[in-house]
Order: C-alpha cells, then structure tokens, then sequence
C-alpha cells in the first residue's frame, strides 16, 4: 500500500504544480518575476514530494486492539 499512496501521492503533486505553472505560464508577463516565480514552483514541488515521500514511507499505524 506505500508504494501506491507514494505514487497517488506524486502524480496528485505533479498534476497541482503542473497547473501553478501554467497559470505562471499564462499570466506571469515580467521576465525576472516569470523566473522567480517558476523558481518558487519548483522549490514546493521538491518540498512537497520530499515531505510527503517521507510521510508515507516512514509512518506507521498506531496498533489498536
């Protein structure tokens, strides 16, 4: 089940920033603020998976019972 949710978890990332970086894309018209702001894109999509990767590799259930 990681290895599922680690991938739900990467293409749910990929298909958001894909998104913020067409909307950066689209109406971003400044060259340097362009730059910066794919920059920042990036940088939360590495967060992100890194994070997240983390979570769902090293998280263990409480045992109940």
């Amino acid at each position: 089940w990681r290895l599922y949710d680690w991938f739900l978890l990467m293409l749910a990332l990929v298909h958001g920033l894909n998104g913020l970086r067409m909307l950066v894309d689209d109406y971003v018209r400044r060259r340097g603020l362009h730059l910066f702001s794919l920059i920042v894109v990036y940088f939360l999509a590495f967060v992100f998976l890194t994070v997240g990767s983390y979570i769902v590799l090293v998280f263990q259930p409480p045992v109940t019972g």
